[in-house]
């Protein structure tokens, strides 16, 4: 079978999927056969969901593109390119419905984006088929450490985390998807994902330690596991920690 080659030059986020020698700077990979660009970018390492444009010889193509003997492609994350400000402006307009699933290893990351408000479904017992098929049938995105699962020709929409630290996790996400502007704390359950509901101390009274119910005025129910919030440690931390991200924006 015929020897064939491209050069590659992968930009920004996408280098860090990268070996040393190749990141910032067009080198030439070696294939056989015919494949496409997508079939060769993942087999260098970087997983599809990750790719927001490609062009080939300064032509805009597809996943499907049939490369071709010393094609020039190059490869651009989302967010590249694109100014503070109007990462700032999408941030503003950013999807109010959007939705994440993550993988067993991210459960803190989880409970951090509850505690901002968003909409993430956890459970360790998942596999990886499990947390494809959920993303596909509810319009997930997977967060995921797991590159191969991203890979996965069933996944849409995915981001590879790069931290290992949650405090860091969650502002790769908030960044990722301009996501400042949609930060509403106590909005979710911790437990079991759903909405809170605001409800009277008064019919909580016996079910809180009276320490609790003495010191705090608003008090939180979650309909689905019955379980009961109020404005603790957790809630002023996310504050200090939200009024930090808008000083930096």
């Amino acid at each position: 079978m015929l020897k064939h080659q491209a050069f590659f030059h992968f930009f920004g986020s996408l280098n860090d999927f990268l070996s040393d020698e190749k990141k910032g700077q067009s080198f030439v990979y070696n294939f056989k056969g015919i494949a496409s660009v997508k079939n060769l970018f993942e087999a260098i390492g970087v997983p599809h969901p990750e790719i927001r444009k490609i062009t080939v010889n300064n032509r805009k193509k597809d996943f499907i593109y049939k490369v071709k003997d010393n094609d020039l492609i190059k490869l651009c994350p989302f967010n590249y390119g694109i100014n503070k400000f109007f990462l700032s402006l999408l941030s503003i307009f950013a999807s109010i419905k959007i939705k994440f699933i993550i993988d067993v290893h991210l459960g803190k990351l989880g409970k951090y984006l509850k505690l901002c408000g968003f909409d993430v479904l956890y459970n360790w017992k998942w596999d990886d088929d499990e947390i494809i098929k959920l993303a596909s049938s509810q319009n997930r995105i997977i967060l995921t450490h797991d590159i191969g699962l991203l890979k996965n020709k069933k996944v849409i929409k995915g981001y590879w985390i790069r931290s290992q630290y949650p405090d860091e996790q969650i502002i790769e996400v908030i960044e990722r998807y301009h996501l400042l502007s949609k930060i509403k704390p106590f909005k979710r359950c911790l437990h079991c994902n759903n909405i809170l509901i605001k409800i009277p101390k008064s019919k909580i009274k016996d079910k809180i330690p009276l320490m609790i119910y003495r010191k705090y005025k608003l008090f939180f129910f979650c309909l689905k596991c019955n379980k009961i919030y109020w404005r603790g440690s957790h809630y002023y931390n996310m504050k200090k920690f939200i009024k930090r991200l808008k000083i930096k924006y």
